[in-house]
């Protein structure tokens, strides 16, 4: 009896009517794409977003937070474009009449329009995908610590899926040529001004959901970090994505209430008010959370202890924060070339570290620096200023400090680009450019004559003189 049912004529033809629905579906899917321009439109809006965000907005940085921030950001345009493209195809479907044509077809209307309409949501979050992808294999290329926040950059493709099913709903309540145009446009205004007018620390921040990625931007040091409390007064990731999924279910109770499904519509429409209401107070910043927040900033923020620390170098060790591997060498070559000449003198540092969680010992010059990203002029007047004053001194160097100090960066940069060589009577004083000029040209004419002398010389010379040097006991006629 069992073997009858299972070969029966008419289950062979339910599931060949089960089947036949799915490859119609699938054909009118295929359909919409291959005679879709937006597949040419949508590409082009991935490249232009990428462009503008590399060209005006987007903030440099080697550790993934950045990185992930910028690729959420790009629903700023890409979200805009994807309802573009959605209220285009559901205006279409509704001027053509193809809603009211399908009705007397066997496939019904609401599936086969919510097929045509899944085609440019499906789309949209496909092309921010996309621009994620590349943004995530050109930029991550400089990214050496963390990792990617998965959380942030989902939260991006929510946005987009959000805004292509509110372009739909749209198109499909506003069946006119400029619809498509009126509600992109009205939803980049919402991300740009939304995030320009409201005041950062209010209640309603939470509401501009460009906001999110756009704060979490960690413009600190990775050797100093706040503590959680500085964040008191930002409304949390999850309220966002409480209100992106709270306006995808008001567009999809639109869509589906503009076909008479309103038994479906009005449950989904139920948890849209929702999701409004619970997001209102995750959204909800007090005074309390204010000060709490204000507390944590004024005591500033604490240095890392014990930081990834990656080291090179052949004469002096030099170490830089996992985040800044990339300018190990440069770097390294800049401090061998410039401590190098006078490496084990008194005072000289053997090991250069860019921490802040430990004070300087002798023999380790640290500094807690913003992200190294310091030029080899940077990096000179750092280390030629911690080198030749004394524990808590500063001030102006001594002529002959001067001339022994050209000679050192004489490999890695011009005499012009050091503060320190000035004449010591104008230090901290406008002096005529004519003046510093002269002085530059007399310090660089003694270092062309130290630097004359052999290596042997030199290094002896120093030895002898190393510490009048530093103590300022010597003159411009005590040089060799």
């Amino acid at each position: 009896m069992s073997e009858a049912i299972m070969t029966s004529p008419t289950l062979e033809i339910a599931n060949q009517g089960r089947g036949a629905g799915i490859r119609r579906f699938a054909r009118l899917a295929l359909i919409e794409v291959r005679f879709s321009y937006a597949w040419l439109f949508m590409p082009m809006v991935v490249v232009a977003t990428i462009w503008f965000f590399d060209t005006f907005m987007f903030v440099s940085g080697r550790d993934w937070s950045a990185i992930s921030s910028n690729i959420a950001q790009t629903f700023l345009l890409v979200g805009p474009a994807g309802a573009l493209w959605s209220a285009f195809v559901a205006s279409r479907e509704d001027r053509s009449g193809l809603s009211d044509l399908t009705s007397s077809l066997p496939t019904r209307s609401l599936p086969r329009h919510l097929i045509v309409i899944g085609t440019p949501v499906v789309g949209s979050v496909m092309a921010y995908a996309i621009g994620a992808v590349v943004i995530t294999l050109w930029y991550g290329r400089e990214a050496t610590w963390g990792g990617p926040d998965w959380n942030l950059i989902g939260f991006g493709a929510l946005v987009v899926l959000t805004c292509a099913a509110i372009g739909a709903a749209a198109g499909r309540l506003l069946p006119q040529r400029f619809a498509p145009f009126i509600v992109s446009g009205s939803l980049f205004l919402y991300f740009v001004m939304s995030i320009s007018i409201v005041d950062f620390g209010t209640s309603l921040r939470g509401w501009a959901l460009l906001s999110y990625p756009r704060d979490r931007n960690n413009f600190l040091s990775p050797l100093m970090t706040y503590p959680p409390e500085v964040a008191a007064d930002e409304p949390p990731l999850i309220a966002g994505v409480v209100i992106g999924l709270a306006a995808l279910s008001l567009a999809l109770a639109v869509l589906v209430g503009s076909h008479g499904r309103w038994k479906t519509a009005i449950p989904i429409m139920v948890v849209a008010m929702v999701g409004f209401g619970a997001a209102i107070p995750m959204t909800t910043i007090t005074d309390e959370d204010r000060a709490v927040a204000m507390a944590a900033v004024h005591e500033g923020p604490v240095p890392v202890e014990n930081p990834p620390l990656v080291c090179a170098g052949e004469v002096v060790t030099t170490c830089l924060h996992q985040v800044d591997t990339r300018d190990l060498d440069p770097a390294a070559a800049t401090v061998d070339a410039l401590v190098g000449p006078i490496a084990g003198l008194p005072g000289v540092p053997e090991r250069i570290e860019m921490r802040a969680d430990v004070p300087s010992e002798p023999g380790i010059l640290r500094g807690g620096l913003a992200g190294f990203n310091m030029t080899p002029e940077q990096l000179a007047n750092f280390l030629t200023g911690e080198i030749f004053f004394e524990e808590g001194e500063f001030g102006a160097l001594s002529p002959p400090e001067q001339v022994i100090l050209a000679w050192l960066i004489a490999p890695v940069t011009d005499i012009e680009e050091l503060w320190l060589i000035a004449p010591p009577e104008t230090m901290y004083r406008e002096v005529a450019p004519a003046v510093i000029a002269a002085w530059h040209d007399e310090i660089q004419t003694h270092a062309d004559r130290f630097a004359a002398l052999s290596t042997v010389e030199k290094h002896a010379w120093l030895e002898t003189n190393w510490d009048a040097l530093r103590a300022g006991e010597l003159t411009l006629e005590d040089l060799p």
